[in-house]
C-alpha cells in the first residue's frame, strides 16, 4: 500500500504492523524518510477541492459564448470540411514526392520522410475528423448552433 511522506514520517501502531507485513514485498527502505525528501513536505501544499457552485462557474463564462448563431456554426462546418479536402489533397503528394523512388527525396531518407509525413497527416486529419464527429453528436442531440 502506497503511503505519503506524512504517513511515513509519523508512523502509528497500525502502520508499523502494515509496514512489517509489507516489507517482504516492498522495495522501499528507510531512505524514504531521509532529510533529502523532507523538503517536499513544505514545497507542495495539500490539495483542497474548491468550493464553487455551478452558478459561479457559468457566471465566469462571458455571455457571448452562450449566443447561438447558425451562420457562424455553418462557417465552422464549412471550414472543417475544407480542411479535410485540403489535407487529402496535400496527402496525395506524399507518395510521389517521398520514398525509395521519390522525386524530392529518395533512398532511406525519403522512406523515413514518407512515414513521418504520413504520421503527421494521420494526426492532423484525426483532429479535424474528431471535430466533425463531435458536430455529428451535436446534431444528434439537437445542440447545433
Amino acid at each position: 500500500m502506497a503511503t505519503t511522506l506524512r504517513q511515513r514520517n509519523a508512523p502509528t501502531a497500525s502502520s508499523k504492523k502494515e509496514r512489517r507485513d509489507s516489507d517482504v514485498l516492498s522495495t522501499s527502505s528507510d531512505e524514504d524518510t531521509s532529510p533529502a525528501t523532507s523538503h517536499l513536505e513544505n514545497t507542495f501544499p495539500p490539495f483542497e477541492v474548491p468550493n464553487y457552485t455551478i452558478k459561479e462557474v457559468l457566471g465566469a463564462i462571458p455571455a457571448e459564448c452562450f449566443e447561438r448563431s447558425a451562420l457562424i456554426s455553418s462557417a465552422y462546418v464549412a471550414r472543417d470540411f475544407a480542411f479535410v479536402i485540403a489535407l487529402g489533397y496535400a496527402a496525395s503528394f506524399i507518395e510521389p514526392a517521398l520514398g525509395f523512388k521519390g522525386e524530392t527525396l529518395n533512398g532511406w531518407a525519403g522512406f523515413a520522410a514518407k512515414w513521418a509525413a504520413w504520421a503527421a497527416y494521420w494526426t492532423v486529419q484525426g483532429w479535424v475528423m474528431t471535430g466533425i464527429w463531435i458536430l455529428g453528436t451535436s446534431l444528434l442531440f439537437s445542440h447545433y448552433c
